[in-house]
């Protein structure tokens, strides 16, 4: 009897989170089967419960003993020297780092899993960005819509799913007769929403586990908007003939970008993206590439043409976005024609020191337009000060990256599963699950739990 008992043992299919289990942000899921191991993404914490909003930059000068010793990252350390065969590989739902963070400290060793315009945005960030990395000694393979595969005994189908990050994930597992569905992070509301109606349509009924993002549990009363919902807006403030338009958003949000630039048609404007944003477009082959739209012109920072002389990047940074490129005086002739993307590490281009700057005078009636979740404004203290200096008017325009409690609901009654799991969800809301499934089983951080 004892023998049997071992053998069914070995062969449980079970998972344990190592982040994400009590917070937003963070996940890290280790999925085992018959002695072999997989890994659902690798991320960094967003904030640490007594410590506040989590540095990688901090992070990044430490050792991975140090940060295990710290307890940010698992004991586990046949995933950072890759000594252990029972790990078959790491698959990365989207290009955000707090599901991709820690992969840095993984075994190169060990396969990565990621789709194809994932690898190129994290791979094109680091290059302006030292903290990301750019996966030189490592086994890749990518992930597609749909496109089924092995990693030894486990069976994985991603699902192309709608978020504010480009080519983003949902994965299926089956193994012995068992399944686990991880939804990464998704929304149905996005310019990619097709995505979520087509998961209702197809996604597997009587999913043993559902590990389900839960990120807007905690923001009840965010006002409900749709990507194109923020057209108007966006076309609304563009469209008045006053003042450069300043716009803080992520280069990563790409359904973000493309609002503001068919806004920015719309209301007659030119888009200016800057190097970096350019750059990124430039690594995902998206089709409103600078060059190929006339409404986009790019412009150089003072702090990356330093970077560009110092590195010699000059052929890959630069000459591709020289038909393109727009000057600090073509701006101070008409700052009314051009919105402009913005960010803190721009304060310093306008500047009334000489010719490469941006002079002060652009800023008479110009608007700034804030367009991200709003915790990281917090954050921002030097483009609050920026603003109130040159009195510029702050607009926020922004919807959430993540599905909304009501589509959350549709996403379950369409799968059925026995247990919906919350992950990326304040531990104070995992709660709130009750209210739109029946059947919610809260997992806790590092506790093994079997299907």
């Amino acid at each position: 009897m004892a023998s049997i008992k071992q053998t069914n043992s070995s062969l449980s299919f079970r998972y344990r989170l190592h982040g994400g289990a009590e917070e937003i942000g963070g996940n890290f899921i280790e999925v085992e089967f018959a002695g072999k191991r997989i890994f659902l993404d690798m991320g960094m914490p967003l904030t640490l419960p007594e410590e506040g909003p989590f540095s990688s930059w901090e992070i990044e000068k430490r050792s991975t003993a140090e940060i295990v010793q710290a307890g940010y990252l698992p004991e586990l350390p046949g995933l950072y020297n890759g000594t252990d065969p029972s790990i078959l590989g790491i698959i990365i739902s989207h290009p955000h780092k707090d599901h991709f963070g820690f992969i840095k400290r993984a075994s190169p060793k060990i396969p990565i899993y990621m789709g194809e315009k994932t690898r190129a945005i994290i791979e094109a960030t680091a290059h302006f960005i030292k903290d990301y990395p750019t996966f030189k000694e490592n086994i890749l393979h990518p992930i597609s819509d749909r496109a089924r595969f092995q990693l030894g005994p486990f069976e994985i189908t991603p699902f192309a799913s709608d978020h504010s990050a480009f080519d983003s994930y949902s994965l299926l597992i089956r193994v012995g007769g068992k399944s686990l569905f991880y939804s990464g992070d998704l929304r149905a509301h996005g310019r990619k929403g097709y995505f979520f109606e087509s998961l209702l349509r197809d996604i597997p009924r009587s999913i043993d586990h559902f590990l389900l993002e839960g990120t807007m549990m905690g923001r009840p009363r965010e006002k409900r908007l749709r990507e194109v919902d923020l057209a108007n807006d966006f076309t609304g403030l563009l469209t008045s003939r006053r003042g450069l338009v300043l716009v803080n958003t992520s280069a990563h949000n790409i359904d973000r970008l493309e609002t503001i630039y068919y806004s920015a048609m719309n209301a007659g404007r030119t888009l200016i993206m800057d190097n970096y944003s350019a750059y990124i477009y430039t690594a995902i082959g998206h089709p409103f590439l600078p060059g190929k739209a006339p409404e986009v012109r790019v412009f150089f920072p003072v702090r990356q043409c330093i970077n560009i002389k110092k590195e010699a990047t000059f052929s890959t940074k630069l000459t591709p976005f020289m038909d393109r490129r727009i000057y600090a005086d073509e701006i101070a002739k008409s700052p009314e024609k051009y919105v402009m993307l913005f960010r803190d590490s721009m304060l310093e281009d306008f500047s009334d020191r000489g010719r490469r700057y941006i002079p002060t005078k652009c800023l008479a009636g110009a608007k700034h337009i804030y367009s991200m979740w709003d915790g990281y404004w917090d954050e921002m203290p030097r483009t609050q000060a920026f603003l109130r200096e040159h009195r510029i008017r702050n607009v926020a325009i922004h919807c959430s990256g993540h599905a909304y409690k009501q589509d959350l609901k549709r996403l379950l009654a369409a799968a059925q599963p026995q247990y919906a799991v919350p992950i990326h969800t304040e531990k104070e809301r995992r709660k709130d699950f009750k209210g739109i499934y029946s059947s919610v089983l809260p997992v806790n951080k590092g506790e093994w739990q079997r299907i």
